[in-house]
């Protein structure tokens, strides 16, 4: 089974005709969930309370692009702006999968050495015909809830930002690196336990359909993107970095 559906193509764009730079660093992005047992597609929670109210049958969201912004690392006065550097999409991910819980690779890329200012997340609608359930929607999920079915599905359009300072500086130096998207499964669990699911209209057989485009339910769909978003983390596979690597 595939779980990143789609190429992702690798760009970088500069002002001038010329490679941006003679030295490069190979990136590699990865996602990653944390919170979830992939066997069971449950909630790997020690709280029962939770592990009973909810169960995931599938969890998809589509990533349309990595934009980068980069930035020389020479002292001089005027730093030269290599950026934007992307990795371009469509990148349907199966956030239930096993793959998912060890980390899903994205894509791989030579950056220009430097700084890395920013990097600039976006989650749009998926257009592809690999999945017809997430088709015109960035996000589709179907479970329950206390033994209540539920599928949600949102267009809405969301973007993650994670800006670099001098605490948490991140230099593309010609060693491989890994940048780690993580998303923690356990705040969406959050939101839907803090959920009184009695505010929901239910279908006729008892259902509830939670669509951002239709439907008596759309103002749950923005409070679930809302909570996806505050669930990303960014994080690197340097086993000596203690720092956190997010910054708002």
């Amino acid at each position: 089974m595939l779980f990143v559906l789609g190429l992702g193509v690798f760009a970088a764009c500069s002002d001038d005709d010329d490679p941006v730079a003679k030295d490069t660093t190979k990136v590699q992005m990865v996602l990653k969930t944390k919170g979830m047992n992939p066997e069971l597609k449950s909630v790997g929670s020690t709280d029962l309370k939770v592990a009973a109210a909810t169960e995931f049958e599938t969890f998809l969201i589509n990533l349309s692009e990595i934009e980068f912004e980069l930035y020389d690392d020479d002292e001089d006065d005027t730093p030269d702006f290599f950026g934007p550097t992307e990795f371009k999409g469509s990148f349907l991910i199966d956030l239930l999968s096993p793959d998912a819980v060890n980390g899903i690779h994205i894509a791989t890329g030579d950056f220009p050495n430097g700084q890395i200012e920013e990097i600039e997340f976006e989650f749009d609608e998926y257009k592809g015909k690999e999945n017809e359930n997430i088709y015109g929607y960035t996000v589709f999920f179907k479970g329950s809830f206390y033994g209540v079915p539920v599928v949600l599905r949102s267009d809405e359009e969301l973007e993650i930002e994670v800006e670099f300072n001098d605490k948490n500086r991140r230099t593309l130096d010609g060693e491989e690196m890994k940048l780690i998207l993580e998303l923690n499964v356990q705040t969406i669990i959050d939101h839907f336990m803090n959920l009184d699911i009695t505010k929901l209209v239910p279908e006729e057989d008892g259902s509830i359909l939670i669509d951002s485009k239709s439907g008596s339910n759309q103002q749950f769909a923005e409070d679930f993107m809302e909570a996806l978003e505050k669930s990303f983390d960014l994080d690197d596979d340097d086993d000596d970095d203690d720092d956190d690597d997010d910054d708002d």
